[in-house]
Order: structure tokens, then sequence, then C-alpha cells
């Protein structure tokens, strides 16, 4: 008798613990926002915005970016692909695993690359094609 009562209580705390509470919709960060609604702009998160301070500042677009950073004449990753505007290149030196990829010969500017089965890839994935033979 003892052993059935110790099983049904641990069977009800077992259900009472696994019990569905329903989901609170107040949103505590949600709350802590709209609580702050005499805040400097700079309390605001990123996403809030006063129309009165929105100032648009065209940016480049990604192809842009890439475009000066590319040289289409070069005929090496190094001559080819240049460094970011503020940015150098450290010297690889030569014998070195930087050196040979730097200096892999590359195929003209625009180049198309297929998949194995012959069918041409997407010319926007890729900004240069290395010039070299697979058997």
């Amino acid at each position: 008798m003892r052993k059935w009562l110790a099983i049904t209580i641990i069977v009800l705390l077992f259900f009472l613990s696994c019990q569905n509470n329903p989901p609170n919709n107040n949103n505590s960060i949600t709350e802590e926002l709209n609580n702050q609604s005499d805040s400097s702009p700079l309390d605001k998160a990123p996403y809030e915005t006063d129309s009165s301070t929105v100032t648009v500042v065209p940016e480049q677009t990604e192809q842009q970016n890439n475009m000066n950073m590319i040289n289409a004449s070069g005929k090496t990753i190094e001559e080819r692909i240049k460094p970011p505007e503020e940015f150098e290149r450290i010297k690889a030196e030569e014998g070195s695993f930087g050196y040979y990829l730097r200096t892999l010969p590359l195929k003209p500017h625009g180049s198309r690359v297929n998949y194995y089965d012959g069918r041409e890839k997407n010319p926007d994935v890729h900004e240069a094609v290395i010039d070299v033979v697979f058997h």
C-alpha cells in the first residue's frame, strides 16, 4: 500500500510540474521601450528612429564596392584583387604558400565557370577564375 501511495504522489507531482502555463504576451523588452518615452535618442534601440533626426546616406552597393577593388587587367590574384581602401597588402616571402597563391595565373576578367556537368555557373558568384587545367 505504501508503494502505491508513493508512486501516486510521484505521478501527481510530475503532472503538476508539467502543467502548461499560458504564454505571457507582455514582452518585457517592449514594455521597457514603451516606458522610456522620455529618454534621449541615444538610449533608443537601433531599430527605433526619431523621424526628425533621420538622415539618409547613400551607401555603396556591394557590387560598386567590389568594382573599386578589381583591376580587370590583372593577370594574377595579387594584381587583379586590390586591398580595400586604407589597407595595404603585406609582403609575401618568395617561395611561401601566400606568394604561390598571390601569383597564380588568372583567366581574363569575366571568364565563365562551368559546373562538372557542363552547365554555366552564375557569374555573380565569383570575381576571378584561376587558369589551371585539371586532368
